[in-house]
C-alpha cells in the first residue's frame, strides 16, 4: 500500500472512531506534547532532509528496532513538527500487548473513542482515539500493521487547508480554456 493510501486509511479510521505542547494535565490526563523524542511545535533540525507527501505535509522518516519500526515526523514549510507517526508489525503484538498499549494510552491521555469494523478494502480494522483538544493520538490496527498517529492540529490543520487551496488553484488553472 502506498504511503498516501495508508495515511488516508489511517485518517478514515480516525474518522470512524470519531495542542499546546506542554506536559500540563487536562483533568486527570496529560496534554499530548509529542512522541518518540519529537516535540510538537519545535523545529526539525536542518540536518534531517524532508520530502513533500501527497497530503501537503513535509516529512522525515527513519527506521528503528522498536515495535514501531518506521517513524515519520511531519512538518510544515517552517519545519515545525505537527505530526508523528509510528508504524509496526501487528503480528509482533500479542493480545495482552495490545490491551496494555491501549490501557497505557487511555490512562495517560484519556480514551476518546473506539471502533472496530470490517472494511472490504482493508479487512478487519480496529481504531482508538486518545486525547482531546489540539492534539490527538489515533491508534489503528489493520492489515497486519499497527499505526500510531500523533496530530498537533493547530499546525497540521492550517497546513492541510493551505495545501487544499493550492490544489484547487492548480485545478482551476488546469481547466481554463476547456
Amino acid at each position: 500500500m502506498s504511503a498516501s493510501r495508508f495515511i488516508c486509511a489511517t485518517i478514515l479510521i480516525s474518522l470512524l472512531v470519531s495542542c499546546s505542547p506542554s506536559e500540563q494535565q487536562t483533568g486527570t490526563h496529560q496534554t499530548i506534547a509529542g512522541a518518540f523524542g519529537w516535540v510538537f511545535g519545535q523545529k526539525l533540525p536542518d540536518q534531517y532532509s524532508v520530502s513533500l507527501d501527497d497530503t501537503g505535509v513535509y516529512s522525515y522518516a527513519y527506521d528503528t528496532n522498536g515495535l514501531f519500526s518506521r517513524i515519520t515526523v511531519g512538518v510544515d514549510e517552517q519545519r515545525t513538527v505537527c505530526m508523528i507517526e509510528g508504524v509496526g508489525d501487528a503480528g509482533s503484538l500479542g493480545i495482552s500487548d495490545k490491551e496494555t498499549l491501549v490501557k497505557t494510552l487511555s490512562d495517560k491521555y484519556g480514551l476518546s473513542d473506539h471502533a472496530a469494523s470490517d472494511i472490504a478494502q482493508f479487512g478487519h480494522v480496529e481504531g482508538w482515539t486518545f486525547g482531546k483538544g489540539g492534539s490527538t493520538i489515533h491508534l489503528t490496527i489493520m492489515r497486519g500493521s499497527v499505526t500510531i498517529l500523533y496530530r498537533f492540529d493547530p499546525v497540521l490543520e492550517t497546513l492541510q487547508q493551505k495545501f487544499e487551496q493550492q490544489k484547487t488553484r492548480q485545478f482551476q488553472t488546469n481547466i481554463q480554456g476547456i
